[in-house]
Formats: C-alpha cells, structure tokens, sequence
C-alpha cells in the first residue's frame, strides 16, 4: 500500500515553518548550514529607556520654561517614542520627528553628534556630504536645525532624539543633551538593564 507524499496539515506545518525560518535547512555558499540569519536588526534602545529618554527631555526643557514635543527614531529613523509636553504647539510634533530623523539619516553618517553641527557644516561646508550636495529641492523629513542629537553608545548609534518647541533651537538641543548624557550614564551602571 502506498503512502501519501503529503498531507494537506503536514503541508500546512512545513509552509508555516518555511514562513518562520526561510532560510532553515539552505546551505551557505561554502556548504555550511546556515546557522546565523541571513540579516540582522541594528541594535536600539528597547522601549522603556526610549520612553525614559523621551521623558527625560521633555521635563528636563519644562523645568527651564519651554514646552516641548520629543520624538525618539531607531537608529534606522523609524519612530519609536513620541511625546508632546503639556502646552506644546502642534508643529512642535511634527519638527521633533525630523530633527530626530535628520540626527541618525544625516548627522550620524557625517560622524556628527547634533543637528546643529550639521546645519553649521552645511552652512560653511569643511567637508562634502557624502559625494554630492543637498539637492536643491527639500528631502522629506530632512531638517537640519539645533535639536536633533544622534545617540550613540560605546560608539554604536542606537537612536535619534529630536525635541522642538521652546523659543530658540540652542534650548531644544541643551535639553536633548542633557537627556542623553542621563540616558548614557545610566546605561554605563554595572546594574543598568539591557537595552
């Protein structure tokens, strides 16, 4: 008596494995299994220090009087963490997101740890931005003023910290790097969780 190839569950079990490990059971191009994934997340902060982070800034900026919008982007640029102060104005939202983008898509390529260092670098360019110049339409999100910060720590960046809203760009980025130095020392605690 012959035996089916397949039931239509046992198909079912292999495509939902197949779906969950693709690359289980292919061999590498030396022959070896694979036994690492093909491509790997970049590391970032996980959520609870995003919203510490957040947090931090936006009552680091009220106690010296300025309401703001903080928004924390994975070192990709996706937003992670968004939080708007009591009192801020609506556009302070959406200039938090892209100065935090502008940190880790442009900042950070540059080496550069503010968005501040960067609109200064655009303005009396030491330096190309990589091989071509801005292009002379408007990047989406692309916002090259104080208050963007790259986080980085122990030379990988992790995020991007944006925080808009109080009357000068200069106390937007002070909050933001107050925030970070925080984030940083509390990360450096020999008991600090993991990101």
């Amino acid at each position: 008596m012959s035996r089916p190839l397949a039931t239509p569950l046992s198909l079912l079990l292999a495509v939902l494995v197949w779906l969950a490990h693709p690359w289980a059971g292919l061999a590498a191009p030396d022959g070896e299994a694979l036994g690492s994934p093909l491509v790997t997340p970049p590391p970032q902060l996980s959520l609870p220090w995003a919203e510490q982070l957040a947090d931090d800034a936006v009552r680091l900026c009220q106690r010296s009087g300025s309401l703001v919008s903080v928004t924390v982007v994975t070192a990709t640029g996706a937003p992670q963490v968004m939080l708007s102060g009591d009192g801020a104005a609506p556009h302070s939202r959406a200039l938090s997101q892209q100065k935090a983008y502008t940190a880790v898509s442009m900042a950070a390529l540059q080496g550069l740890h503010t968005t501040s260092e960067l609109q200064d670098a655009l303005a009396h360019p030491r330096f190309s931005i990589g091989n071509l110049g801005l292009p002379s339409d408007p990047v989406a999100q692309i916002t090259p003023v104080p208050g963007g910060v790259v986080i980085r720590w122990h030379g990988t960046v992790l995020a991007g910290l944006g925080v808009s809203g109080a009357r000068q760009g200069s106390i937007d980025e002070r909050c933001a790097l107050d925030a970070e130095e925080r984030l940083l020392q509390a990360l450096d605690q020999p008991s600090a969780p993991t990101m």
